[in-house]
């Protein structure tokens, strides 16, 4: 094994410095305080350009295969960490998931981990009907929580006055001029309130 250089070495110890602190400060947090964590963190890679904030799908890390080991494993949240990781890109939901993984989780992923509808559940800070109210509200009703009560892979949820002014959110509070700006407004309302609320900006 090839041995590694101060400059590397250094790299690594605050790589793990930053993981210890984000668990330090995530094991602290109450549930409510967790998620104004991870919206605060999603806001911080927005702003540091580590994000690029796209509706349609859930997320996606360039160069994926470069950084993963043939036929191995790396863990997602060693990768976040690392100031020289590839940009992201992901919707609502898939920002939030990456950085609920930077704050809490030693996820593993390998070469063919999907990035997709099977990550919402491990968003687990969030109940199921916020994670479809925020879905809704960034995708404007037209991801994979519709406003017809449809989802991506076919199957129905109720509709409620809550999901209907999360779909008209963007609207009714004017977050509406791209889907960055979208995105800040969804996170700076989960800072205020806790969670997302569709009833306020």
């Amino acid at each position: 094994m090839k041995a590694l250089t101060k400059k590397e070495k250094q790299k690594r110890i605050r790589i793990r410095q930053s993981i210890r602190r984000a668990n330090r400060a995530y094991s602290k947090a109450g549930p409510a305080q967790r998620r104004i964590l991870i919206a605060k963190d999603a806001l911080a890679q927005i702003k540091l350009k580590k994000m690029d904030v796209r509706t349609g799908f859930f997320t996606n890390i360039p160069r994926f295969s470069e950084l993963v080991p043939d036929g191995g494993t790396v863990q997602l949240q060693k990768l976040l960490h690392d100031p020289d990781a590839p940009q992201c890109r992901g919707c609502a939901l898939g920002t939030l998931f990456l950085s609920s993984v930077r704050m809490r989780n030693r996820f593993m992923i390998a070469e063919d981990t999907d990035g997709d509808e099977e990550i919402i559940p491990l968003l687990k800070e969030f109940s199921p009907k916020q994670r479809q109210l925020i879905e809704m509200a960034f995708e404007q009703g037209n991801g994979w929580y519709q406003i017809t009560g449809r989802t991506g892979d076919g199957g129905s949820f109720d509709v409620t006055p809550d999901h209907k002014a999360a779909a008209n959110w963007a609207d009714d509070f004017q977050v509406y001029d791209g889907e960055e700006i979208r995105l800040i407004g969804i996170l700076q309302n989960i800072i205020r309130h806790g969670e997302f609320n569709p009833y306020k900006g």
